[in-house]
């Protein structure tokens, strides 16, 4: 409302004041108490049950999800194992008419097949061949555990041939150089995912020796190793009690309102955002350079700024509690009387127990107030490349004769509609205005009475005279008198208004 706003003489001063004295800010913030009812024991009791019927819903719906998913994966099951016999069938065929072959007939389809001889492809059919049976839930036959592994190490050992890499462009035709770029390509993908075995491998053997050590540990002593597991696990569930705690105050500040007995920190962020932009940002009209970042300290002020809002920070919670259920079923396994803890059943409980109050229901304004209003006459504050009141003002009297624009000017301006009705509004006006006029050509701004009803006002007095002194009249010939009546509207409603615009004219 325009009570609650007001256009200051000196906005860049009372900002700056603002921000260099809390006390000045906190005396002068205001708080907006907006309606609310609390929930009576009838309404949380419906609540309750509404929660109850909405879970088992939700939970059909998983099952019904579940068959679906089930249904899909027992089809593509079926085109996997009638794609693998394919294979099987194929590389079979081929295997066979290898063997009825010569060696030098036989070596150009075994390369074409990915192999360097035929031994390497024999293991790989056997192992195929073994594989196809174990899934489809067959008998396992004598040695089909062994083709099947002697199939994945040789799988590993690629064979292409990059004689082609060593040989120097120039000495290579346009086919060749393209066929260089795709082994270069190939090997260097080659040589990242014998890497990350090898990182796998690595992980591996750490994960086994860590867990080796843990058992060397729960041997020598099992209750000083079942009470050290239970403290890690207890200060793991604290930290992320913790940080649920503080998740669920950010969210009631988002959602609910901004108390200052929940909004401490977000105002503080918002402090340093406001600061940041308006150390940087276009003041008076002009660009100032931006020189955020430019020092160290600066990259503290961002790190307190980008505080809850990190997907480190996310990622960091999923470690934890994922930690914490690894940590749970180690518990589990040396001591029969651990119960772990439901942080899931607390976080639910907490929310059901959290009471409101007229705080949490409360708009805060502090530099709001006035930079809300200043907009009128510095739209750049919030990046609009447009000028301000004042400026529009002389731009329209610019465009008019010199004579025509004195008379205007003399006659003053004046103020109506509802923004008019903001306090200070017609004294900054009349401030800018006389600035930028002539020492000796004044300029008057006046405020009307009733600003916010003053059109309708004058809208009402036309169609008294236009209808003879009684709007409500009903007139049997209304084209070309320029007045759209009640009974009208009230037949006809606006669109009649809309596709009759030019009877009305």
């Amino acid at each position: 409302k325009h009570t609650l706003c007001k256009c200051l003489m000196d906005f860049q001063g009372e900002l700056k004041k603002m921000f260099d004295d809390p006390n000045y800010a906190n005396a002068n913030t205001t708080y907006v108490q907006l309606p609310w009812n609390s929930e009576s024991q009838e309404s949380k009791q419906a609540k309750a049950e509404h929660a109850v019927l909405a879970k088992a819903r939700a939970e059909a719906r998983r099952r019904e999800a579940g068959e679906r998913l089930r249904q899909i994966h027992m089809k593509k099951r079926a085109e996997k194992l009638a794609a693998q016999e394919a294979e099987v069938t194929r590389v079979l065929e081929v295997l066979q008419s290898v063997e009825q072959m010569s060696h030098d007939e036989g070596i150009p389809v075994i390369v074409s097949e990915g192999f360097r001889d035929v031994e390497s492809f024999r293991i790989n059919v056997n192992g195929l061949v073994a594989q196809l049976r174990a899934d489809k839930g067959e008998s396992p036959e004598d040695g089909d555990e062994d083709a099947i592994r002697l199939m994945q190490e040789k799988s590993k050992e690629v064979f292409i041939d990059y004689d082609l890499l060593a040989t120097p462009n120039d000495e290579l035709s346009a086919r060749d150089l393209k066929e260089k770029r795709r082994m270069r390509l190939l090997k260097t993908q080659q040589e990242m995912r014998q890497r990350a075995a090898v990182e796998k491998e690595k992980a591996e053997a750490r994960r086994k020796q860590e867990e080796q050590e843990e058992e060397e540990k729960r041997s020598a002593d099992p209750e000083k190793y079942r009470r050290e597991l239970l403290q890690k696990y207890e200060a793991m569930v604290d930290k992320v009690r913790q940080r649920r705690l503080r998740a669920q105050e950010e969210k009631t500040k988002v959602v609910v309102g901004t108390g200052s007995r929940l909004g401490r920190e977000a105002r503080e962020r918002m402090r340093l955002v406001a600061a940041a932009a308006f150390n940087g940002g276009k003041m008076n009209g002009k660009m100032r350079e931006d020189t955020f970042g430019a020092n160290d300290k600066d990259w503290e002020v961002y790190k307190k700024m980008r505080v809850g809002n990190d997907d480190e920070e996310l990622d960091e919670a999923k470690l934890e509690e994922e930690e914490i259920g690894k940590l749970a079923t180690r518990l589990k396994g040396i001591d029969a009387d651990f119960v772990p803890t439901d942080l899931d059943a607390e976080q639910r409980e907490a929310e059901e127990q959290q009471e409101l109050c007229d705080e949490d229901f409360q708009l805060e304004m502090c530099v709001e107030k006035f930079s809300t209003p200043e907009l009128l006459f510095q739209p750049c504050i919030k990046g609009i490349d447009e000028g301000g009141l004042h400026e529009a003002l002389f731009s329209s009297l610019r465009k008019l004769p010199e004579d025509v624009a004195r008379a205007v000017a003399d006659g003053g301006v004046y103020l109506t509609g509802g923004c008019a009705q903001i306090d200070g509004l017609k004294e900054r006006l009349e401030k800018e205005l006389i600035a930028a006029r002539p020492v000796d050509e004044a300029i008057s701004v006046v405020r009307v009475a009733q600003p916010a009803t003053i059109a309708w006002a004058g809208a009402s007095q036309l169609a008294k005279k236009r209808l003879g002194g009684s709007p409500n009249v009903s007139h049997p010939h209304l084209q070309g008198i320029g007045v759209f009546t009640r009974q009208q509207y009230e037949a006809h409603g606006v669109e009649y208004l809309k596709m009759h615009l030019d009877e009305f004219q």
